[in-house]
């Protein structure tokens, strides 16, 4: 392995920075794209079920926060995921308005194999590069998301909220 360059800022660190994102991101898509063609969803989709497996009862201004999506355009997408049987809008006894968002045991389903996928590779990176370097890797992106999704990211999660 080579050593750590101390000119990481400089532009083309950073270019090659951003390069590896890009790439990494379309990876991880290109190795589910036939289950997301399963399961007719489209990219948007599918970020908005990871989300609603990730945080049960998130309502539809959640995700449009989380997701930097309209309403109008989220709306769409929630009609046509509910219309193929993915998520369910309950209602809320305490508030009327609120719609909770839940995903139906076939999107459960579908994202399990998905997120298999997903987390075989990055298992594999994590694995070749060692904890410290995850432990790195995670501050980094943690600081890319930006303040209002890190709010998403403090609240507990599924995992965090199991037995």
């Amino acid at each position: 392995m080579n050593s750590p360059n101390p000119l990481y800022l400089r532009d083309d660190e950073l270019d090659h920075g951003l390069e590896l994102l890009y790439f990494a991101s379309r990876q991880l898509h290109a190795d589910v794209a036939a289950l997301c063609v399963e399961g007719a969803m489209d990219e948007i989709d599918h970020q908005a079920l990871f989300l609603v497996e990730r945080h049960p009862g998130i309502t539809l201004a959640g995700l449009c926060v989380a997701l930097e999506v309209s309403k109008q355009t989220l709306s769409r997408h929630i009609k046509r995921l509910a219309e193929t049987g993915l998520v369910v809008q309950e209602s809320s006894a305490q508030d009327r308005r609120r719609r909770p968002l839940r995903l139906t045991a076939k999107a459960a389903d579908l994202l399990g194999r998905i997120n298999a996928m997903q987390k075989r590779r990055l298992r594999l990176a994590f694995k070749s590069a060692g904890a410290a370097a995850v432990e790195g890797f995670e501050r980094v992106l943690f600081d890319l998301v930006g303040e209002t999704r890190r709010e998403l990211l403090r609240r507990p999660t599924v995992a965090a909220r199991a037995p």
